[in-house]
């Protein structure tokens, strides 16, 4: 269940009539809790967001026809719109044994892609942070 701070937070955007799991409305428990405000540090206001909107992003395309999510501070600006060479990887281990293979063909134009490694159960997995190939890494 979430946090009761956090639900007094997004109150607003709730259907508050909603049962939960402590089988009463939101409505209830919003009204018995204290909204966040400098008594604690955790949870933030939408007025007063932790940090800038925008931290995942859902990118589109040849590869991701369907769509996929990208953390915003995983890719430089300019990769967000991308038109060029991908590299794709189908997992994480297949990342790991294709990337340090010397005579992997990959410019630094390419964009690396890596499947079967999206967000699970409340986070991403930082399995996800690609290294730089070998190759590249050689060059540079």
């Amino acid at each position: 269940m979430a946090s009761p701070t956090l639900l007094a937070a997004l109150a607003d955007r709730l259907h508050l009539d909603q049962v939960g799991v402590s089988g009463r409305p939101l409505r209830d428990l919003v009204a018995e809790t204290r909204a966040p405000g400098d008594w604690q540090t955790v949870v933030h206001t939408v007025d007063d967001p932790l940090g800038p909107p925008g931290a995942l992003a859902v990118l589109r395309g040849t590869l991701a026809p369907d769509g996929a999510v990208i953390k915003v501070a995983a890719a430089s600006p300019h990769l967000l719109r991308h038109r060029g060479p991908a590299l794709v990887f189908d997992s994480p281990e297949d990342a790991a044994h294709r990337l340090d293979d010397p005579d992997l063909d990959v410019t630094s134009e390419h964009v690396l892609v890596l499947r079967q490694a999206g967000p699970v159960a409340s986070g991403m997995p930082e399995a996800a942070s690609i290294p730089i190939p070998r190759r590249l890494a050689r060059e540079a």
